[in-house]
């Protein structure tokens, strides 16, 4: 939640105004199942050019989680690159086993085959 309180424990609008409302609030949502990760509180006026006023606060968090979102896509993509890669070299073994067990098979049936004077069609 990001919320512009113009003045905030000053003596014309004293900490304990806000807080008792804002709470009231917060209880509001959280009793609907609702929880905010952050509360930001810009006490400045609009006229202190502050950086902490929304929207400049609001921008700068959403540059923050979208620059965290792809961090943490990027770390995923490599961690399913290298799933992947385990998977393939798995199935490449997996094929290279058959492929030897195919042939040591071809090779103990074209034995047994001239064995018994037969030929592999």
């Amino acid at each position: 939640m990001v919320t512009n309180q113009d003045g905030l424990g000053t003596s014309s609008f004293p900490r304990p105004t806000f807080e008792a409302p804002q709470e009231f609030i917060l209880q509001a949502f959280r009793s609907q199942g609702i929880e905010f990760d952050a509360v930001f509180v810009c006490p400045h006026f609009q006229t202190d050019g502050c950086e902490c006023r929304k929207p400049e606060l609001r921008s700068r968090a959403m540059a923050r989680r979208l620059a965290d979102a792809r961090r943490q896509l990027d770390a995923l993509d490599d961690q399913i690159k290298a799933v992947a890669l385990r998977r393939v070299n798995a199935l490449q073994d997996q094929a290279g086993a058959a492929s030897n067990r195919s042939a040591d098979l071809n090779n103990q049936l074209s034995s047994s085959l001239s064995a018994s004077n037969c030929r592999m069609m």
